[in-house]
């Protein structure tokens, strides 16, 4: 059509791909030009060299787990976006999505001025359910076990003898996995400070109250723990191991175990995905400080309960949340965390071993006795030496769990890459080579070079 010099934008945008496939108006739309206004994504994230096998590792964790649910406590932890006071929760700038009636919509400031030094921490908890059991199934509550059918290394069904109860899933190449739960019931645990931040202490506490509210480890005894590895999480750091040892021996844990992801990839974290939920939850929201009181801390006190009534007890995925806020007058089960982690920093690991009559130093010799530690894992678990004190007196309990264990070394099944060096082995290879007479690998063997 020599005669057209211009098209109109109405006609451009008719060659478009349409907006919406459902709507009557896709009809006009020619599909020609491959362009349309896209979904809103921040997924974006940072390529890290160990993505792919702490990946692995968290699979691992999560499989036995549902594997033997009946003797395992799964949970994955996070903090959620400090919360500032003085002006809305939630950025101005985000769309709500509550209902309002016409003439009580929310008119928000046109400038934000939070008050200076001072926002709520929510730390939160999700307890993994991992469902294994149908209605048609045996209600019998005595979990799978792991048969040796052959040496074979490949992941047949004639491989494992497992339960049918267990639910297993297939990956793109047809290989069998013990499916997870991604979901489960969260527990909040808001504080607020001035210069307060999240560390150990604070996690292992706030577990510790959740667990004797709940009564999680009257019939289970191994735990399992996906985290952001943040300093409040990480391996290398002596005082986070020193805590959570105290933790895994307070509650006479037969295995306690904490894996991560690589850094910048907790978005993988399924706690992650439910905090969307607690931000519109709290959208047009404006948490401030009473001035009727007169410290600080009673005003942060303050802050939490009104920040709790539009968290506890609301649903997500049929689980009720569970918020409790941490008052600046709780009492803890476990502290020193400070003064243990300034120790650790100043002197040496051996300094600390070595010196006499010190309670720190007779601790922290019983928790790396019984420690397996790599970079994105950590795993505590009860020995057979019959002149360890704590083990004699407190004998394992879940003995299929740790008789998996015991069997690699103490420690996970540690994930091996294949021949074609672009998977790793799946969890049930793993496990059935490590049954079958294979040796474990050392942790981090296969770790790469960043």
């Amino acid at each position: 059509y020599p005669n057209i010099y211009k098209l109109s934008n109405s006609t451009i945008r008719r060659l478009f791909i349409p907006p919406k496939k459902n709507a009557r108006s896709q009809k006009f739309y020619k599909s020609i030009i491959p362009a349309k206004i896209p979904q809103k994504q921040n997924s974006k994230c940072q390529h890290h060299p160990h993505f792919h096998i702490t990946c692995a590792q968290v699979n691992y964790v999560q499989e036995l787990a549902s594997l033997y649910n009946d003797e395992c406590i799964s949970l994955s932890c996070d903090n959620k976006a400090k919360i500032p006071l003085g002006i809305p929760a939630v950025s101005r700038h985000v769309r709500s999505r509550k209902f309002h009636l016409l003439n009580q919509s929310p008119n928000l400031p046109d400038h934000d001025f939070p008050k200076a030094g001072v926002k709520i921490t929510p730390a939160g908890y999700v307890r993994l359910w991992h469902h294994r059991r149908s209605s048609g199934t045996n209600s019998n509550p005595t979990s799978a076990s792991l048969l040796r059918m052959k040496t074979s290394k490949s992941c047949e069904s004639t491989l494992f003898k497992l339960n049918g109860e267990i639910k297993q899933v297939a990956d793109k190449r047809n290989l069998k996995h013990v499916q997870w739960s991604r979901s489960g019931q969260m527990f909040l645990r808001p504080f607020g400070s001035t210069s307060e931040k999240a560390t150990s202490q604070v996690h292992i506490n706030n577990l510790q109250q959740i667990a004797i509210e709940n009564n999680w480890f009257l019939h289970r005894s191994v735990l399992t723990i996906i985290s952001d590895n943040g300093p409040d999480w990480k391996t290398d750091c002596m005082a986070n191991i020193y805590n959570f040892g105290r933790f895994w021996e307070e509650n006479k844990l037969d295995v306690l175990i904490w894996v991560s992801y690589a850094p910048g990839n907790s978005r993988y974290n399924p706690i992650e995905r439910m905090f969307s939920h607690l931000t519109d939850l709290i959208a047009n929201v404006t948490i401030d400080l009473d001035p009727t009181f007169s410290t600080i801390n009673h005003q942060l006190d303050s802050a939490l309960v009104d920040l709790n009534k539009y968290w506890h007890n609301k649903k997500y995925d049929n689980f009720k949340i569970d918020c409790r806020p941490v008052f600046s007058f709780n009492g803890n089960s476990f502290d020193g965390h400070q003064e243990l982690k300034d120790k650790l920093m100043k002197c040496s690991v051996k300094y600390v071993m070595d010196q006499d009559n010190d309670n720190v130093r007779f601790n922290l010799r019983l928790y790396l006795r019984h420690c397996v530690r790599s970079s994105y894992y950590v795993s505590f678990t009860k020995c057979t030496d019959s002149t360890c004190i704590h083990c004699t007196r407190h004998p394992v309990r879940e003995t299929k769990t740790v008789k998996l264990l015991r069997s690699g070394g103490d420690y996970l099944p540690w994930p091996q890459m294949t021949f074609s060096k672009y998977h790793y082995d799946t969890f049930l290879q793993r496990t059935h080579a490590i049954l079958a007479g294979e040796k474990n690998i050392v942790p981090d063997q296969q770790l790469q070079s960043g």
